[in-house]
């Protein structure tokens, strides 16, 4: 298994007021943004997946959304290595600092 590792350094909290400062991304995975969305029952999935992760890439504006059993930090581990693939780290990772990503960044 491969395990991304995403320094906490590259979690940015967004300050009141102030502009999106992140640096322009220049290729793919140089920027990306993650949140999660929860599902009620009656838009589960088939597996009754009631958690999707969804993840952008800000230079190529690829959205992509992961079907997810929780919002465990082990699935964000696997879902960001889905998105950006096991030979790439991202440069900037931009998220709202929940304790699951934040774990995520640490692993």
């Amino acid at each position: 298994m491969v395990v991304l590792v995403i320094p906490s350094f590259y979690s940015r909290q967004k300050v009141s007021g102030k502009p999106d400062d992140l640096p322009i991304a220049k290729k793919f995975a140089d920027a990306i943004t993650a949140d999660h969305k929860i599902l009620d029952e009656d838009d589960q999935s088939r597996t009754h997946d009631r958690v999707a992760m969804i993840v952008l890439d800000r230079f190529t504006q690829w959205l992509q959304g992961y079907p997810c059993k929780t919002k465990s930090s082990d699935e964000c581990v696997l879902n960001f290595q889905k998105n950006v693939g096991p030979q790439c780290k991202p440069e900037h990772v931009y998220t709202d600092n929940s304790e699951e990503f934040k774990k995520s960044e640490r692993i």
